[in-house]
């Protein structure tokens, strides 16, 4: 019987002779048919140089014509630090694994912190589906000469596989991503590097697997709250929910016809009004039962529609629109709801009860000029998804960063945020191989003005709150709410001293002051 054929991977520390590795592949031989073998190993600053180069001379001379080597260094300056090696792992092998098929991983060689990131990577569904993990069991055999020096040779039990029965959201959320039809839109769910990324990107995965429980989303324009909840939160949901999607019904509440807004949400019985259909019409919010109802720019929604909606998360029943009955239908459904208001703004548009219920977990999208680290990340995915939506996957490839391209990103402020990455994305294929990315550039230049000047707008409107007030009653107002807004971001007052370094008297006594 034919073996299967597999692609080896393996991750040796430099101080291991190459012995263990011919090992490795010996006893993988006996039961694959190995074509391809990646090789990853550290070259951080404590790497032993002399060994690398010894253990790599060797296997090119050992395993020149098959199968194919390719090795390949992972930047690790400490290979004992379990976080350093996990981030720079997934961030060596991310774009490789796309193209890997029939991966067997050799957690044999290497420090614990290695072993370790192997299992974690495993159970978060990072490799490709059928990835096999195994370890190899060794014992002494003889020795081998090479370039006058020995070479110790081992022999080794069969492979023993090192299985899981453990599932964890994540995984789950990228077997459904891998599952996704390729020629349709995707969203990212690589963890994100920045600091501030990796925080809402872990408050997202603790708050959306408890069902009932409302997630209010803050963020600028464009940073992608609408296509998070649509195309990450909903898949979340569902895997917890042990179903394969969730429906899910958006709501834009700006763009809601006031006079028909209760209408559209609740639905209303033949004659309710004026110009209603004469059967009556079911309501969007009867679309979400069971699923998501998500109102984008929350702050838009009437007063009177939020009253009637805090009843129906009070006790999950509603009536249509000159329904006079009292013919209440149940209804069950997560609410997510998003806007780019301030916290403080936010409440001066919704009923105070209103704003208490849907605020039961808040989360905030930072901008991307506040989380550079992310930007190379989101380019190479909007880069692709625009290719695709305008049928021109064949330029997938020409999305490469330029040097002009990198110090945009670095120093521009990005205002539109990812809006402002797909309007790079549309120009670079309009003008494809005609026009350079500073031509492209130069040619957004009095739209980046025209988001400076808007902003700086928006700024005028929030301080104009203290023109009003004196001096001294104006400077303990800002330190008031300074201290608010650092608490709102960082979650306790604790944590702003733990990361800001403000003594948490300081910031008690502000919040204090003219109270």
């Amino acid at each position: 019987m034919a073996k299967k054929k597999v692609n080896l991977m393996t991750w040796m520390a430099t101080v291991y002779d190459p012995s263990l590795f011919a090992n490795v592949l010996r006893v993988a031989q006996e039961q694959f048919d190995v074509e391809h073998i990646y090789y990853l190993y550290t070259n951080g600053k404590d790497a032993r140089t002399d060994v690398l180069i010894r253990n790599l001379t060797y296997m090119e001379h050992k395993y020149k014509s098959s199968p194919k080597l390719e090795a390949f260094p992972i930047d690790i300056n400490n290979p004992s630090s379990l976080e350093e090696v996990y981030e720079k792992t997934q961030d060596a092998l991310r774009t490789r694994l796309k193209s890997m098929e029939n991966l067997i991983i050799s957690t044999t060689g290497g420090t614990p912190a290695m072993y370790a990131v192997w299992i974690l990577l495993y159970v978060g569904g990072f490799f490709p589906t059928g990835t096999i993990l195994f370890s190899a069991q060794r014992a002494p055999q003889g020795n081998e000469l090479f370039e006058n020096k020995t070479i110790r040779i081992e022999k080794s039990q069969k492979l023993q596989e090192v299985s899981f029965k453990i599932n964890t959201y994540l995984s789950q959320l990228r077997k459904i991503e891998k599952k996704t039809d390729n020629s349709k839109l995707t969203f990212a769910y690589d963890e994100p590097k920045s600091i501030k990324g990796r925080e809402v990107h872990n408050n997202i995965l603790r708050f959306a697997k408890i069902s009932g429980a409302p997630l209010l989303i803050y963020g600028e324009r464009g940073v992608g709250k609408s296509t998070a909840v649509q195309e990450w939160i909903r898949n979340l949901k569902a895997v917890i929910k042990g179903k394969s999607e969730l429906p899910i019904v958006q709501i834009n509440c700006s763009s809601l016809d006031p006079n028909l807004a209760e209408s559209r949400i609740f639905g209303y019985v033949p004659g309710a009004f004026t110009g209603a259909q004469k059967n009556g019409a079911e309501g969007l919010i009867e679309k979400a039962k069971n699923g998501i109802l998500f109102l984008d720019e929350v702050q838009d929604l009437k007063k009177d529609v939020q009253r009637k909606l805090l009843q129906v998360f009070n006790d999950h029943h509603y009536t249509k629109v000159g329904d006079t009955s009292n013919n209440e239908k149940e209804i069950e459904f997560d609410l997510i709801c998003a806007t780019n208001k301030s916290e403080r703004e936010l409440k001066k548009c919704l009923d105070l009860d209103f704003y208490d219920r849907i605020c039961v977990y808040k989360v905030t999208f930072p901008p991307l000029r506040e989380r550079r680290e992310d930007i190379p990340d989101l380019w190479r995915d909007t880069w692709k998804n625009v290719c695709l939506s305008t049928g021109h996957s064949e330029f997938i490839s020409k999305g490469n960063i330029s040097n002009e391209l990198s110090k945009y990103f670095s120093n521009s402020n990005l205002y539109g945020n990812i809006r402002s990455l797909r309007k790079i994305a549309f120009l670079k294929i309009a003008w494809m191989d005609e026009k350079t990315d500073k031509e492209i550039l130069d040619m957004i230049a009095d739209d980046e003005e025209i988001e400076s000047e808007t902003n700086a707008i928006s700024q005028d409107s929030f301080f104009s709150k203290y023109e009003s007030l004196a001096w001294k009653d104006a400077d303990a107002q800002f330190r008031k709410d300074l201290v608010r807004w650092s608490e709102q971001k960082y979650g306790s007052l604790s944590n702003v001293e733990k990361e800001l370094g403000w003594k948490i008297r300081n910031l008690q006594n502000a919040i204090r002051e003219n109270s």
